[in-house]
Order: C-alpha cells, then sequence, then structure tokens
C-alpha cells in the first residue's frame, strides 16, 4: 500500500526519483524494495551506528509536530482534524534552506490562499516580533481552516470597519453631502446619467423631466410619475434626483396627479424582492421595520407643483 502511494501520489505528480533514504522502518523497507523491483530506484538504509545521518530530514519533523499540537489548541488528540490544514501550511511557508516555498519550488508560482482580503486581514494575529517556524506553520493552519468562531469574529470586526468608514465619510462631508429626502408630491428632475462618461455627447441633454415623486420605497428608490400621471415602471436612484423650482407655488393634492387611490400608491412602497410579506396590516409591518421613520407613508397631502400648465396658458394668450 504503501509503495503504490509513494508512486501514484509523489512519483506520478512530481515526477521520478533515483533513490530513497530511510530510517529502517519495517514498512518503509517493504515499500522500497516494491519500488525498486518494479521501478529500479535505488534504496540506502542509513547505519544503526549513525543513526543521526537522517537529522536534517527529521528536523523538519519537529516544527511539524509542534504545529500540530498548537493548531489543535493543545489537545494533542485532536491532532488529526487539524493535520491537513498543518501540511497545506508548511508546503506554502518558505523554508530556510531554499528561500522558496515546496509549493513554489514545484510549481512556480506562489499559491492563492482560499480567503479574501478581509478575511486574511482580521485572521492573521497581531505581530510584534518575528514567529518561530512552528508558530508560523500553526498561525497559517489555523486560517487555512476558517473557523466558525474566527470566522465570526472576522464578521463583527469587518463589519465594525465598515460603520466607523461611513462615520469618517459622513464627518468628513458633512457641509457638502446632501439629502433632499423628497416627500410625495414634490417635482423633480432626473439626470441623465447614460451620458455621464460620453465624451461625444456633451450637449446632449443632462436632465429629463419635471417629474412627480409619488413613493420612497424602503431601499431608498422613488417611484415617479410624468406631469399627465403616466406612472414610470422604473425606480429611481436617489443621487440622480435633484430638486424642480417652479416659479409659481400653487399646490394640488398628489391624489389629482394620478387616479390611484392611498392603499395602492402604499404599495409601491415596497421593493420588488419585499414583495412577499406576511398578510398583516401594513401599519404594522412599518412600525416594525427598523427604517420606518424614512418612509413617507403618511396620507398624501397638498405640496408646491409647478405651474407648468399656467406658464403654456400664458403663452398662449400671448401668441
Amino acid at each position: 500500500m504503501l509503495g503504490t502511494f509513494i508512486f501514484e501520489d509523489i512519483l506520478c505528480r512530481w515526477g521520478a526519483v533515483e533513490e530513497i533514504v530511510t530510517d529502517n522502518g519495517p514498512a518503509f523497507v517493504q515499500a522500497t524494495e516494491f519500488l525498486s523491483e518494479h521501478y529500479k530506484i535505488n534504496h540506502i538504509r542509513i547505519s544503526p551506528y549513525n543513526s543521526r545521518a537522517n537529522g536534517p530530514i527529521e528536523r523538519r519533523h519537529f516544527d511539524i509536530c509542534e504545529s500540530l499540537v498548537k493548531a489543535a489548541g493543545g489537545e494533542e488528540k485532536h491532532w488529526t482534524r487539524v493535520a491537513p490544514s498543518v501540511f497545506w501550511a508548511e508546503r506554502i511557508s518558505i523554508q530556510k534552506s531554499t528561500g522558496y516555498s515546496p509549493y513554489y519550488i514545484a510549481h512556480g508560482l506562489e499559491p492563492l490562499l482560499p480567503f479574501d482580503l478581509a478575511e486574511a486581514t482580521y485572521l492573521a494575529p497581531s505581530l510584534t516580533k518575528p514567529l518561530p517556524t512552528a508558530d508560523l506553520i500553526a498561525t497559517r493552519a489555523i486560517q487555512l481552516q476558517k473557523r466558525p468562531q474566527d470566522l465570526e469574529r472576522v464578521k463583527e470586526l469587518v463589519l465594525k470597519a465598515r460603520y466607523d468608514s461611513i462615520r469618517q465619510f459622513n464627518e468628513k462631508y458633512l457641509n457638502t453631502i446632501r439629502d433632499f429626502d423628497f416627500s410625495p408630491g414634490s417635482l423633480v428632475l432626473v439626470r441623465n446619467s447614460r451620458f455621464d462618461n460620453d465624451v461625444g455627447s456633451k450637449t446632449k441633454p443632462r436632465y429629463f423631466g419635471p417629474m412627480v415623486v409619488l413613493r420612497r420605497t424602503m431601499g431608498g428608490l422613488y417611484i415617479l410619475a410624468e406631469l399627465d400621471s403616466m406612472i414610470s415602471k422604473l425606480q429611481f436612484a436617489a443621487f440622480r434626483l435633484v430638486p424642480y423650482h417652479p416659479r409659481d407655488l400653487r399646490s394640488i393634492p398628489v391624489t389629482k396627479i394620478t387616479d390611484m387611490s392611498p392603499e395602492a400608491l402604499d404599495g409601491l412602497t415596497y421593493d420588488t424582492e419585499m414583495l412577499h410579506v406576511p398578510d398583516q396590516p401594513l401599519s404594522s409591518l412599518i412600525s416594525d421595520h427598523p427604517a420606518s421613520s424614512l418612509l413617507h407613508l403618511t396620507p398624501p397631502i397638498s405640496t408646491s407643483i409647478s405651474a407648468l400648465s399656467t406658464s403654456i396658458s400664458y403663452f398662449r394668450q400671448t401668441d
């Protein structure tokens, strides 16, 4: 069995060898005799009178044993659980004798480890001094295991870092960030964002509208309608909208912009992915939602709207 393993998993994968040195263990002697008979590989046995001759090879075993114990958290009986990660970590760590990792020697490139940049940052310990080889291998083995408790800690740290970044951004740009928070009935212009990065479209209209705000969804998007009460099936991001300032401050109820009932307008508040909600009163759904304070779900009120029709009538009279 051992001879077959050496042939299939080592020789066929990494190439043939001319000789194998063993410490006279019965299993190794039997395997090397099999390899010598079938594949003409020389078997060299160390002398019992000079057992230290195999010391350079045995030295690596000490680091592996220490790493197994440390990766298992000091519980030696669990070494089999961490063995694959320890062997993996040992093969991708740079060796002092060659200056390369075994992986690099075999493949000519460094490995891409199976955790993303954020996880790698938070899974690594705080380094204040050089680590012994055994500690380095154990640390990398723990990283490769991606234990649930480690990932939970990573999740908390990443979330905290993101919220800190948002807070710092808001503080830095406090005087430049503007949240118009359009209420139902507000008139807005919509940025024609498809021309933003088009160098040849400098003369194209940057905004279209005005349009009437019907509702703001829970996701922060806006449902808009044309002045002739046609409701757009598109949902518009807040950054594309700017307020339209009318020349006449007359107002009309929002319900006159569209024939939809207040209940139907309330239904537009939910994003597509939020349509499948339990059968319970709308008021309870809203009050329980963490973003309820951001929603405009009060009955439609009279809000300022442009006297566009008045202007048109004026120009018709002057004509």
